[in-house]
């Protein structure tokens, strides 16, 4: 806060010290400062160096300007300066012209300083509301000033805002007057207040401005379309609008003497700033050429009616006539059109198909077989596509694996893919890894027994003593010697293509050592096919229930991306026909037979097969047109009830038992089956939950989208299956 400044103005020297001690408190503190000066002309220079002066207290009798002079010069130089007069000379004549020279007050010499202090104190006093005052007055006059702006502001931007508005509206008359429709204005009194030239034409004349809404009507002879009825006034579309409606009509007539024109009248409210409504405004145009096209429409839709129900009478007496032939080309035709099928679906390789299908004039005994291999000259063995794919691979020296839930076909297809092969001159080998041993064997005697299985397939016991070869190599580990029995004694010995086929793959599971370097060797076998030749005539194909991730411990080494996987699936109908042998003796329909029951197997091989061969062994044929309510009941009564104690050959409870063990192991594996069951698909992610259970045989993978794999397993491993073994 600023000091309060103080000029005092005497020539008597002692003066200055008895101030400066009276308010010693009030300078140290900061709150008053005081100058002093000597006479008038001395006071004035100071007042002009420091206006902020706030009190000048002076004495009347000075050398070169006295102090009622100073008074009257202080008036007029500085208004807001409040001086009071310290003299000897107290007379009433000096008090009175001090006064009306504008002293604030008046001290008498000798001081009293405690009189001064109070004065000061009032003087003080006096000057701060002075001061107040005087801002309160700047400010208001500062706040008048901006007012005056503000509202010179306010009154240009209005009259830019009115001549705006003003070229608005002629813009808005102008466009209305060039739209191709009619407009009519109405206010929210109801009286008219604007048409323009279209409107006036259509309408016959102007508007009528005392008008009321109710009264247009009857004023531009306003009908009801078709008629000669005055249009309602409080149906017609611009009341409706008043009342804050927006509709639109074209049962309107303007009638013009004999002229009439219909109309189609569209109107709308407008709503003013408050949301009320200022203005109803109707659009409307004449609509002659539609109507006339409407009713040319309708002439000529009632005589294409017309002909039309003359071509159908001819088409009904034509139908009449050829039903009857119609009939027996599709009785004809039926049998032909699914043979076409058939022809068309298998007509590309039939090479190969050729080769593995035995012909019916060969077969003495035709018997369905459930269960295990097929063998060679099997009449019900199915080829399928992955016959053609894993004939071509090997064909071409691709190493294969055909990894799969059980009894799907694969051994099966080994054995005619063996003999194919066999024919053209290859050397082929099956081995069952099941029939090493288990568990409780070493890697030393696993690996000898497979070199001598190995050696014994290839009718090479007669010439190399496998055991004694086996010891003389004992400075090598027991995978070393397999590859260098494969390198030096198989490979030297045979000059022809060789393929093994390493079936039961899955038994490595039972294992209690790593098996990774038996698979590691068989990827260096495909990869020395670069540096040595005769390695290009050996193949490898493993079969088995499993995946390749589960195969290797070590998920970083995999020889799986130099194979080529065979995909097995279940039997096509195309595919499935050498099958229809053993039905004809009893079905009348063989091929809708074989299709129904593959509805319920999805081509499963077992299944199918089972299938067939209770249909085979029925004591009775199946009623012709009955198929599809008679091979339901064949399944549930000799498949579906007391499953368990009819699954022979063993099938289901195959499955019930790895799901009870892979339910032991992980629950979410079971888990995901209840939900592919309540859910019917689920997107395939390719977990481990998920490859477990594909392994099952439950359920089977198409497009990315799990399913289940048939309806045989849908009503035995329901969800009633499900929840019973959750919660056990």
């Amino acid at each position: 806060m600023m000091p309060a400044k103080i000029l005092v103005v005497d020539d008597e020297p002692d003066l200055e010290a008895l101030i400066r001690q009276k308010f010693r408190k009030e300078i140290r503190r900061n709150q008053i400062e005081f100058i002093f000066s000597r006479h008038g002309l001395e006071a004035l220079n100071q007042l002009a160096i420091e206006p902020d002066i706030d009190i000048v207290l002076t004495d009347i009798n000075m050398p070169q300007m006295d102090g009622l002079t100073l008074l009257d010069q202080i008036k007029l130089l500085y208004p807001t300066v409040t001086s009071v007069i310290i003299s000897a000379y107290g007379d009433m004549t000096n008090i009175r012209t001090a006064m009306n020279r504008g002293a604030f007050d008046f001290l008498t010499k000798p001081i009293n300083l405690d009189d001064l202090e109070i004065t000061t104190q009032k003087t003080l006093e006096h000057v701060q509301k002075l001061k107040t005052a005087l801002e309160q007055e700047r400010l208001a006059r500062q706040a008048q000033t901006q007012l005056l702006i503000h509202l010179q502001q306010e009154i240009t931007e209005r009259q830019r805002a009115e001549e705006a508005l003003r070229d608005n509206e002629k813009k808005l008359a102008q466009l209305l007057e060039a739209v191709p429709v009619g407009i009519f204005v109405i206010d929210r009194y109801g009286k008219s207040s604007y048409a323009n030239q279209t409107a006036v034409q259509i309408l016959g004349k102007a508007i009528e401005p005392e008008a009321k809404v109710d009264d247009l009507t009857s004023i531009y002879q306003a009908y009801v379309a078709g008629t000669q009825q005055i249009y309602p006034p409080d149906k017609q579309p611009i009341a409706l609008a008043l009342r804050g409606e927006s509709v639109s009509v074209d049962d309107v007539e303007i009638h013009q003497g004999d002229k009439v024109i219909p109309l189609e009248v569209s109107a709308t409210p407008i709503f003013d700033e408050q949301g009320q409504i200022a203005y109803a405004i109707a659009a409307f145009q004449d609509i002659t050429q539609r109507k006339q096209s409407e009713a040319e429409r309708v002439k000529f839709t009632e005589e294409l009616a017309i002909k039309n129900t003359d071509l159908q009478q001819a088409k009904d007496k034509l139908a009449q006539a050829n039903q009857t032939l119609e009939e027996k080309v599709i009785e004809r035709t039926k049998e032909l059109s699914q043979t076409l099928e058939i022809l068309k679906a298998t007509q590309a390789e039939l090479v190969i198909e050729n080769a593995l299908l035995r012909s019916a004039e060969n077969i003495s005994a035709y018997e369905y077989q459930v269960g295990g291999s097929l063998p060679m000259n099997a009449p019900t063995y199915v080829v399928r596509q992955a016959d053609r794919y894993l004939y071509k691979a090997l064909k071409r020296g691709e190493f294969c694996y055909i990894l799969n839930a059980r009894q799907m076909g694969k051994s099966s297809l080994r054995v005619q893919i063996m003999n194919r092969l066999q024919m053209e001159g290859f050397i082929c080998v099956a081995m069952d890894l099941s029939e090493i041993g288990n568990r409780h064997i070493s890697m030393e005697q696993w690996y000898a027994g497979f070199t001598y299985i190995l050696a014994s397939g290839f009718n090479l016991i007669t010439e190399i003593d496998v055991i004694t070869w086996w010891r003389e190599h004992q400075f090598l580990s027991p995978i070393q010697r397999l590859g260098t029995f494969i390198n030096e004694v198989l490979l030297e010995k045979i000059p022809q293509n060789i393929v093994i086929f390493i079936d039961e793959i899955d038994s490595i599971f039972n294992l209690n050592f790593e098996i990774d370097d038996f698979f590691i060797l068989l990827r260096s076998c495909f990869n020395k096919r670069a540096d040595s030749p005769k390695y290009q005539r050996l193949t490898f194909v493993l079969l088995g229930v499993a995946t390749p991730s589960q195969l290797l411990q070590d998920k970083n080494r995999t020889p799986f991306n130099i194979g080529q996987l065979i995909e097995l699936h279940g039997f096509q109908l195309h595919e499935a026909q050498p099958l229809l042998q053993g039905l004809i003796n009893k079905v009348s329909n063989p091929q809708t037979v074989l299709k129904e029951l593959l509805e319920w197997t999805n081509g499963q091989p077992f299944l199918t097969q089972k299938l067939c061969k209770l249909i085979g062994n029925s004591s009775s044929p199946i009623p012709s047109n009955k198929e599809v309510e008679w091979i339901e009941n064949l399944v549930q009564t000799k498949v579906v009830v007391n499953w368990e104690s009819q699954d022979e050959p063993e099938h289901l409870r195959t499955i019930r038992d790895r799901i009870l063990s892979l339910q032991r192991r992980d629950i979410q594996v079971l888990k995901l089956y209840q939900e592919v069951i309540q859910h019917e698909e689920v997107a395939a992610v390719d977990s481990l939950e998920e490859r477990e259970l594909l392994l099952s045989g439950l359920v089977v993978k198409q497009e990315g989208i799990l399913k289940v794999h048939n309806r045989i397993y849908q009503r035995i491993f329901d969800s009633k299956w499900v929840d019973k073994i959750l919660n056990s």
